[in-house]
């Protein structure tokens, strides 16, 4: 995470701006000049009594182009997008839009249920729903 000091978020002299743009656009032409064009998935995980809940946006993504699976201590969620190739008669004058993949590994507690977890997508929302482990406490004695 790149943290932006204060003084450039506050002051309106467009000159102060300079550095966080640059900074965004050096980001932005690297990933195009590298050819990687997969991007780490934003998202949110929420934690209840019961289980955690991760919410990831994928517009434009379809269920079929998402896969989650877990391996060792994470859960790893991958979207692929089956894109559409331009036919030689089309001609792109200008693409904006992100057509890549995305890619995030969360590392998992002890203390889930891997058995019980769920996923769904719905308008571009995926929600994946991991139980948590709960066991009664138990008493311990002491011999």
């Amino acid at each position: 995470m790149i943290l932006i000091p204060k003084k450039i978020m506050t002051e309106h002299d467009p000159i102060s701006m300079l550095p966080l743009y640059d900074r965004y656009a050096r980001g932005f032409f690297r990933e195009h000049e590298s050819g990687d064009r997969s991007r780490t998935l934003p998202m949110d995980i929420i934690e209840n009594d019961k289980d955690y809940l991760i919410l990831a946006n994928l517009p434009g993504f379809e269920k079929k182009d998402v896969t989650i699976s877990t391996r060792k201590d994470h859960l790893i969620i991958e979207a692929k997008p089956d894109n559409q190739p331009v036919d030689d008669k089309t001609k792109v004058h200008y693409s904006e839009r992100f057509n890549g993949s995305y890619a995030r590994a969360v590392h998992l507690p002890e203390t889930i249920d891997r058995e019980n977890i769920k996923a769904s997508m719905n308008d571009g929302v995926l929600m994946i729903t991991i139980p948590k482990n709960v066991q009664p406490n138990k008493e311990i004695v002491v011999e």
